[in-house]
């Protein structure tokens, strides 16, 4: 990488802060014979001359213990002082090397890989670190072996290479599960058919430090017996769990026993009922024995997951299970920091696919404390689960719905409350399955276990290790905070303008300057960086005062100790504190806004918080003793609570409430009423004033459990002489006639479903004014997005965000898988939630940094009122009805005839199916009664939900010609093609999704099915086919369109193009069609980050764009031949990258003949001759297995 020059001005910024703290970085060990003070001394005086000054060209001796900086800082076109690591990362193998290929999802980076194997089966199935810093490792092997398979015992070094490795076994198979540390030495587990009483015994044996083997020893009965599991007690002394035949009471049974140092034995006990039952981890705690295996004896279903806890002596005092009507399995537990434990496994019962990865958290007496699954649509599973450092969890094990091949190495970091934090896949194509992840000692975690050859025939031994995550201030990759990240940072000097000077500045404010230069230099030498300190999100999202809160992020830290959690600045009581999760209580006074949370005195991100307008207050109450003989209790205000007799049978208490500044349902349109007392359900009738002489469509009455949401419309009569409600909450439908309410009955309304009323539940009464305005039309220009999920609430909130932001203001850009990720998927699935428009809310002002109003809504006639009201007052509006969303920006008001018509003018991305000649694909007209009006009312049960920016109209400036990232499900498209080695033509398509970390990746076949690819072929060229909108409607629209590539680490474009595209005012887009070739914008054989940037102009100012990111393999990749015919024996010339320094392996074919004279080879070109057999065809080179793009050859006869 290379340092870019950079005037004496920008640099003396940062210099000069190196002078300020140069006793710090002498005091630190970053400077020698004060070079670099000469360095500054140098880099002011230019300042003083006026003269610019190139990094390379001051004192690199002051730099002098940094690696390979000379050679990066030769001359001034260098862009960056990124250092890389030249070690290769495979291993000195049993038998040889070979390449896996590559597929990282989010979370930490690879660090090294290994593979161990033989010319046969060989599998790693338990990791255990040791107190070397290296592993040890426990599976089995056939090659070589004694017999069918033996155990197979590897000890490594902390960077994966081979110490020494052991066989162990007899003339049958022999299996090894699980191996410990112990004093001088190791002790394993496993299963072995000879030597034994039965088929298979359990084999324990103990080795020395180099794996020389001490003793072995067999214990069981005549039938099969399994070792899974040993634990080792501090007095030396040992558990062994596994799985018995021989004794015990059903078919088989949990087989636990202890043994002493030497091996011998000194009890052991069967635990089980008259099916199978048995065990795969054990380990002592503090009274007793805990053990998590399977059970078909008890439990819900086939086979469920089975904890067990024993006294010391293998008593059983407790079990507990865990699954459904299908099969479930725990295969691993850990005992939890607190005292409770976690058990990992496998559920077919619950989940998204026909196996997920299966954890479940209990206390310390078994009790289930929370439950997740993860996984996708295939059979995916865990093998171990370990706490981390940080409170939370890591699952090893292997996945069949995302990876390369049938399977992959699947692992998963969690929070200490089960939120899925990161998850990274791995495999080489064929299969790959996980068997134990650790946590490692430098912070980084490791899974070892089992991958397919290249043949698919026979499976080796693989251990991955993954880096420690991320360490705030470390920039240039290196797992460390020092100079050279000052000097990284210096490149990107001024405004934000790519992910990369994003990355940069530390502090947010939309430019790198010294203010980040400081953050950094904070962090330098100040021993063990501290986590970044981020919020996540902040459940529920909004509440009154004293609402307990759940704030997930990471960072916090293990205690509370003084950090703090503040609410818009006012400090929160906290209940509980973890490093991912916090629970406090919203504080008196506190108004909406952020909330941060403040550690050490560095403070995290702001989330926005709505406080419900004041507290939950009981306006009025009276409280009445009704008996068998019924009764009633009447408000001030003169709500009626009506029990009629044989209903009680004693004496019981009742208090009828009004409830003031309901949670939910707050402001003038509502009145909320709840009975307190002492009762199971109530049958009964509350008859509440309202005006009189509505219509009842103006009435709208909802009962439910304010804390879950549940609820219903129950049946409800309205007496309009006397402008009284009365709603029935009884189970049988009974005829209520009072003289008090007598008067003409209009209707009645609500659910013929009735309900009773009961403890905690609320009645809302909705009424609202009818709107009596003159006809009118109204319609609010707005930005348009299209869709890129199944439904469009994400790209409306894109919208009605963007709607405020000025166009010419970049750093306000808003992407629609910004909300997807935000909200999540879900929450945004649950379409009973009441969550959603709260998390919406926040997500919308976290995203926008404008605030936005949200109400819910009984009466669809009161909601269509205050839509148009709002319209008229030119707010636009996000509709959330049952499993949909409308963005609303207009409406006409008009008659026919007698009848008044009410149309909206929408973003409706379900009911128009683009391309429509009538409506076009953006926005359009839908009518109240025949269209909105019977989808409001498609679940009877649920509730309308709007947002709105609230007396804040759009931006005069806003952008109407917008450009919409391409979809799967909307025309456009965004791909990578290329060809096979075996001449198909492949596509990857971009896909939106809220499980991915940054909303998208990359996916072979259909989007839903498709496999997702990390590493696009270098070979690929990229096709963009963009739509291009635009949403003034009174006149075309001459564009402008800039596509730019840049590599990660540089500032300057390697790809550009410029495109203009005229778009008509008929609400449909126009369509920007570009074609990338391959070889472009690649400019080295390796493994790259490349960033994508489309912005679109009008006039030369911007109004819209987006870009994302790919990754690119290495080579090899042919640009060019020259010639591109000739004869055999001829000479020719290819053009590359890729291609490696040296030949070693590598061969160049024509059309599968390969050739036998390579004139000259280098990394960008090799001269080869046509060889004699040569047939006209394709051209191709294969560098270390990988074959590039073919290329066409034409092979001439002598004339």
């Amino acid at each position: 990488m290379r340092l870019r020059c950079r005037s004496i001005y920008i640099l003396a910024s940062i210099f000069t802060l190196f002078l300020l703290f140069f006793s710090g970085f002498c005091r630190n060990g970053f400077c020698n014979n004060n070079s670099v003070d000469r360095l500054l001394s140098k880099a002011l005086e230019a300042e003083t001359a006026g003269e610019t000054v190139c990094i390379q060209e001051l004192d690199l001796q002051a730099f002098s213990y940094i690696p390979d900086v000379e050679a990066a800082c030769e001359d001034c076109s260098a862009s960056s002082f990124q250092r890389t690591d030249s070690k290769s990362p495979w291993p000195d193998n049993r038998h040889g090397a070979g390449s896996v290929g590559s597929l990282q999802d989010w979370g930490p980076d690879l660090d090294w890989e290994r593979k161990y194997f033989g010319p046969l089966d060989d599998t790693i199935r338990f990791v255990q670190q040791t107190s070397d810093g290296g592993y040890i490792m426990v599976g089995e092997t056939c090659s070589p072996s004694n017999g069918g398979s033996d155990i197979y015992l590897v000890k490594v070094n902390d960077t994966g290479s081979i110490v020494w490795q052991n066989n162990f076994g007899g003339e049958g198979n022999d299996f090894g599960c699980c191996v410990r540390e112990v004093p001088g030495g190791y002790v394993l587990v496993g299963s072995t058919e000879i030597p034994g009483v039965g088929s298979y015994d359990v084999c324990l044996i103990r080795t020395d430090a180099s794996g020389n083997q001490l003793w072995e020893k067999t214990y069981g009965g005549m039938a099969d017996d399994y070792g899974k599991s040993v634990w080792v007690n501090s007095d030396g002394t040992m558990l062994i769990a596994g799985e018995t035949n021989s004794f015990g009471n059903g078919g088989s049974d949990i087989y636990l026993f202890k043994v002493g140092a030497s091996g011998s034995h000194f009890w052991s006990k069967c635990i089980g009922g008259s099916n199978d039952d048995w065990a795969e981890s054990v380990q002592t705690i503090g009274d007793g024995i805990i053990i998590a295996g399977g059970t078909k004896t008890f439990g819900a279903g086939m086979s469920d997951a089975f904890l067990v806890k024993t006294d010391t002596y293998g008593n059983k005092l407790w079990h507990k299970t865990f699954g459904g009507p299908a099969d479930d399995l725990a295969f691993d537990l850990q005992q939890t920091r607190e005292g409770g434990f976690v058990v990992a496994g496998r559920t077919e019962s619950f989940g998204e696919g026909g196996v997920d990865a299966f954890l479940v958290k209990t206390d310390s007496s078994g009790n289930r404390q929370w439950e997740k699954c993860f996984g996708g649509e295939a059979d995916d599973w865990a093998r171990s689960v370990r706490q981390t450092t940080d409170g939370g969890y890591l699952l090893g094990g292997s996945s069949c719905s995302f990876g390369l091949g049938d399977s992959d190495f699947y692992l998963v970091k969690i929070g200490a409350y089960g939120e899925l934090l990161w998850e990274k896949t791995r495999g080489q194509g064929e299969n790959a399955y996980g068997n134990c992840a650790i946590q490692t000692a430098d912070g980084g975690f490791l899974l070892a276990g089992e991958t397919s050859s290249a043949a698919g025939v026979f499976s080796d031994g693989w251990l991955v290790k993954y880096k420690a995550e991320d360490v705030t201030g470390d920039l240039n990759g290196d797992y460390a905070v020092n100079v050279l990240d000052l000097l990284w940072m210096s490149q990107w000097l001024g405004p934000v303008k790519c992910s990369s000077s994003q990355k940069a500045d530390l502090n947010y404010d939309g430019n790198v300057n010294i203010l980040d230069m400081q953050l950094v230099y904070n962090l330098i030498g100040q021993g063990p960086v501290p986590k970044e300190l981020l919020i996540y999100e902040i459940l529920p999202g909004s509440g009154p005062v004293g609402t307990e809160v759940e704030i997930l992020g990471r960072g916090f830290g293990p205690a509370q100790g003084t950090s703090t959690v503040f609410f818009n600045g006012l400090t929160a009581s906290v209940t509980a504190w973890s490093d991912s999760r916090i629970k406090a209580l919203v504080p008196d006074g506190a108004v909406s806004g952020s909330v941060v949370v403040k550690v050490e005195g560095r403070s995290s991100n702001g989330i926005y918080f709505e406080v419900t307008t004041g507290n939950e207050t009981v306006l009025e109450s009276q409280t009445g003793v009704i008996g068998p003989d019924g009764g009633m209790v009447t408000l001030p205000d003169g709500a009626c609570l009506f029990v009629s007799p044989g209903v009680l049978e004693a004496g019981t208490s009742l208090t009828l409430c009004k409830i003031e500044n309901e949670r939910n349902f707050s402001g003038p349109y509502w009145q909320a009423y709840e009975v307190r007392g002492v009762f199971e359900r109530l049958p009964a009738y509350l008859a509440v004033p309202v005006e009189s002489g509505l219509n009842l469509e103006q009435i709208g009455v909802y009962y439910y459990n304010p804390e879950s949401g549940e609820g219903v419309r129950p049946p409800f009569e309205y007496f309009p002489l006397t402008g009284n409600v009365v709603v029935s909450l009884i189970e049988q439908s009974t005829t209520f006639e009072s003289p008090q309410f007598s008067g003409k009955r209009l209707a009645s309304a609500g659910l013929q479903v009735r309900e009773e009323l009961f403890p905690g539940y609320r009645v809302i009464i909705e009424v609202a004014g009818r709107s009596d305005a003159p006809c009118a039309e109204k319609i609010i220009k707005m930005p348009f997005y299209q869709r890129v999920a199944e439904t469009s609430w994400a790209a409306d909130a894109a919208m009605l965000g963007k709607a405020f932001s000025p166009y010419t203001d970049r750093s306000a850009e808003i992407e629609i898988y910004d909300f997807l990720k935000c909200v999540g998927e879900e929450l945004v699935n649950n379409v009973d939630t009441w969550d959603f428009k709260h998390r919406l809310n926040h997500c919308f002002h976290s995203l926008t940094g404008v605030e936005a109003r949200t109400c819910n809504w009984i009466s669809a006639g009161n909601l269509k009122e205050f839509m148009r009201a709002e319209l008229d007052k030119g707010n636009p509006l996000i509709l959330r009805y049952p499993g949909y969303s409308l963005l609303v920006l207009g409406y006409r008001d008009y008659r026919q005839g007698e009848r008044r018509v009410l149309d909206f003018y929408v973003h409706d991305s379900r009911g128009v199916d683009p391309p429509s000649s009538l409506d076009g694909t953006m926005y359009t007209w839908r009518n109240y009664e025949d269209w909105l009006l019977p989808r409001l009312n498609a679940e009877p049960g649920a509730i309308n939900s709007l947002l709105w920016v609230y007396d804040t109209p759009p931006h005069p400036e806003r952008a109407l010609q917008t450009l919409s990232p391409p979809s799967l499900v909307q025309p456009g498209e965004f791909r990578f093609e290329y060809k096979n080695e075996h001449g198909a033509v492949v596509r990857a398509w971009l896909g939106f999704s809220e499980n991915e970390p940054e909303g998208y990746a990359w996916f072979v076949g259909p989007f839903q099915n498709g496999t997702r690819l990390d590493l696009i072929p270098a070979q690929a060229a990229l096709r963009l086919a963009l739509n291009v909108w635009n949403a003034d409607l009174d006149s075309s629209a001459a564009t402008d369109l800039e596509v730019k590539i840049f590599k990660e680490g540089s500032a300057s474009p390697v790809y550009s193009h410029s495109g203009n595209l005229t778009v008509s005012a008929n609400r449909s887009p126009a369509l920007f069609v570009h074609n990338v070739p391959s070889c472009v914008y690649k400019s080295d054989g390796n493994i790259a980050k490349y960033t994508l940037q489309v912005e679109l102009y009008n006039s030369g100012v911007y109004q819209d764009g987006f870009a994302v990111d790919f990754i690119l393999d290495d080579g090899p990749v042919i640009c060019a031949i020259s010639p591109d015919s000739g004869e055999r024996g001829s000479q020719i010339t290819i053009n590359g990258f890729g291609f490696g320094t040296v030949q070693d392996i590598s061969t160049v074919t024509f059309n599968g003949v390969p050739a036998e004279e390579i004139v000259s080879w280098s990394a960008t070109s090799i001269v080869v001759k046509v060889p004699d057999k040569a047939a006209g065809g394709d051209l191709r080179v294969t560098v270390n297995g990988k074959v590039s793009n073919g290329v066409p050859f034409g092979v001439k006869e002598p004339a």
